[in-house]
């Protein structure tokens, strides 16, 4: 999904985050992907080490280069993303995830063992309601991680 761009007005590109960043932006970190750092969108708002001896100053979902109003990313879950890019297109929800795992390991050529359910691959695999919202994780066939029931 983070291929996808949706072009404004303004020239920028609309990211699945819901924030809108430089098309060249986008272009640069595809091409320095091994080098950026992932922050944890979990982690409460502040300033964090970055790359190239920057630190991000993180706001809600935002991430901005400290001491400037340029936007460095999002910490936006993956699920979110696949929430929006459904609103943001209208595509349906199996759309939407096929861009978010098959497509994504094509491009990279392991699409043999990721980002598909068939014989042999690594039975890496999210659950969701038909909402899109994440009700178990599986690691290689094993449950690893399952929304607490909600109590009625």
């Amino acid at each position: 999904m983070a291929c996808t761009l949706t072009r404004t007005p303004s020239g920028r590109a609309l990211s699945l985050a819901g924030v809108y960043v430089a098309q060249g932006w986008l272009c640069a970190c595809h091409r320095r992907a091994a080098a950026m750092k992932i922050l944890d969108p979990n982690m409460p708002d502040g300033t964090y080490d970055w790359r190239d001896n920057r630190r991000v100053v993180k706001e809600g979902v935002r991430l901005f280069i400290e001491g400037t109003d340029t936007l460095a990313g999002s910490v936006v879950t993956l699920d979110t993303c696949v929430r929006n890019f459904v609103r943001f297109t209208g595509c349906t929800l199996g759309e939407a995830i096929r861009c978010a795992t098959y497509n994504p390991a094509k491009c990279m050529g392991i699409e043999n063992r990721k980002g598909t359910l068939r014989a042999g691959a690594d039975a890496d695999l999210v659950v969701l309601n038909r909402q899109g919202d994440v009700l178990s994780t599986w690691v290689h066939g094993r449950q690893v991680w399952t929304r607490a029931a909600l109590s009625a």
